[in-house]
């Protein structure tokens, strides 16, 4: 007959059971200790694991920061009125605020025959113009009595680079041609003289130069421009 059997501290006086268990648990200890050990360095492990990821996309994130301009991206300039005026950023502005009031905004020179055209398909005849630019003088005449106000404006914006023509219609049947500069400013403004011209060229808008004032309204730096755009 077979089975199992155990002296406990009834036949020794011992508490053999017990004192075993303990020598068990007190060699356990080192390997607590190491798990403990093992689950705090994972835990730094894993600190550093983040720490070198935050870094890595830190470093992804300025690889594109190697020019001036890229540092500039960080700047912002806002206005107080975006209605009036509105502020970009461009080269390296310092920090602060500054006041600037439009005294004019920059117009483009503009006029107009004064002498109405059936239609766009109406002939010239011997009408001619001499538009007087910044770069020179441009004489502007028909192909042929035959050509039409429609082709006589496609010629006019072939020849001259600084203006742009074109026929506008003011009415039912009635037909004007009005050239205006390409540009803004005092510096692009333009003169005509018509030969063979039943109306009289008349203005219709002058150049004039866009002015700012940095500062006090009144007193400030008056800052000139061709353009509605500063730049510089």
């Amino acid at each position: 007959m077979s089975g199992t059997f155990s002296v406990g501290g009834l036949a020794s006086g011992l508490d053999t059971q017990n004192i075993i268990a303990q020598l068990m648990q007190l060699e356990r200890v080192p390997i607590q200790r190491l798990t403990l050990r093992q689950a705090k360095l994972n835990r730094v492990d894993d600190a550093w694991k983040t720490v070198v990821s935050k870094l890595s996309a830190v470093r992804n994130s300025t690889n594109n920061l190697r020019t001036q301009l890229e540092f500039e991206k960080f700047s912002k300039a806002t206005s107080s009125n975006s209605d009036v005026i509105a502020a970009s950023v461009h080269g390296t502005p310092s920090l602060g605020a500054v006041d600037v009031t439009v005294v004019a905004l920059a117009y483009a020179e503009q006029r107009a025959s004064n002498e109405n055209f059936a239609s766009a398909d109406a002939a010239m005849g011997t009408r001619e113009l001499d538009i007087t630019t910044s770069s020179g003088t441009y004489t502007i005449t028909p192909d042929s009595a035959d050509m039409t106000l429609a082709d006589f404006v496609g010629k006019i914006n072939k020849t001259v680079p600084e203006v742009r023509a074109q026929a506008v219609q003011i009415a039912d049947g009635e037909y004007e041609l009005v050239i205006s500069a390409k540009q803004t400013g005092t510096a692009n403004d333009f003169s005509v003289v018509a030969t063979n011209w039943t109306g009289a060229w008349t203005q219709t808008q002058a150049a004039a130069d866009a002015q700012v004032r940095m500062g006090d309204p009144a007193t400030g730096v008056l800052v000139t421009r061709s353009s509605n755009t500063i730049t510089d």
